[in-house]
């Protein structure tokens, strides 16, 4: 009886020596859907080594590996001695702006709404609003952004080079009623410009009241500065 039960004691342990031990691989990505893992997890015998590839999703690209791996390699091999646990991290594309001017002028750049995960994360939106300087004017976009609006947004997908064009402005500009020449808000007496192949000065009371002195031409001044006229023809020739 005691052979038998030290056969049968033999025999149990053997057949429990036999059963492997497993160890179960988790595997993540960071940010949710910037791409997979594979395979992606599962439960393996002791000791085995198992190869992780990380993939990355559209307008993303990988950066490392954390967890129970590590490293910045796409492709890494875990040793199943424990549980273990590997992330992979991925980080959205990034691309350049670039924004040219033609004239004279700056644009300014705001983002409109930041890419779901200077260079832009993919997916931004910026707004881009152009600003003339002093006797320019803001004319068009051209290159990857067009059109005439101002400002104008411009989705970063891919590198893109937008350029601002600013024209230089006449000092004078014809009013509404199709009559009165007027000057712009920048214009100081003495001021000089072409509307319509004219050439136009702007002059201010006194300048205005020396001409009429000295009896020149004023069919060709433009008034806005002046606010005043009540005195302006005392001294002046008959």
């Amino acid at each position: 009886m005691r052979k038998l039960l030290l056969l049968l004691s033999v025999l149990f342990v053997v057949s429990c020596s036999d059963d492997p031990i497993k160890y179960t691989l988790t595997t993540s990505v960071n940010p949710v859907d910037s791409g997979f893992v594979s395979p992606n997890g599962g439960t393996v015998d002791e000791r085995q080594q198992i190869s992780v590839t990380a993939t990355p999703a559209a307008e993303y690209v990988f950066d490392k590996w954390t967890g129970a791996a590590s490293g910045t390699s796409t492709t890494v091999s875990v040793i199943m001695d424990s549980d273990k646990s590997v992330t992979a991290n991925f980080v959205k594309k990034k691309y350049t702006l670039t924004v040219e001017i033609e004239g004279e002028g700056t644009v300014a750049e705001k983002i409109i709404k930041a890419g779901t995960a200077t260079d832009y994360n993919s997916g931004t939106i910026v707004e881009l609003t152009a600003n003339c300087s002093v006797e320019w004017k803001f004319k068009e976009w051209t290159g990857d952004l067009t059109g005439t609006d101002n400002p104008k947004e411009i989705t970063i997908d891919k590198p893109k080079t937008v350029t601002a064009i600013f024209e230089e402005q006449s000092p004078f500009y014809l009013d509404e009623n199709g009559v009165t020449i007027k000057a712009r808000d920048w214009v100081t007496a003495g001021t000089t410009g072409e509307l319509d192949g004219v050439t136009y000065t702007a002059v201010d009371i006194d300048k205005l009241k020396l001409m009429f002195t000295k009896e020149e031409d004023v069919s060709k001044v433009v008034t806005t500065l002046i606010t005043d006229m009540s005195e302006l023809f005392i001294n002046a020739p008959t």
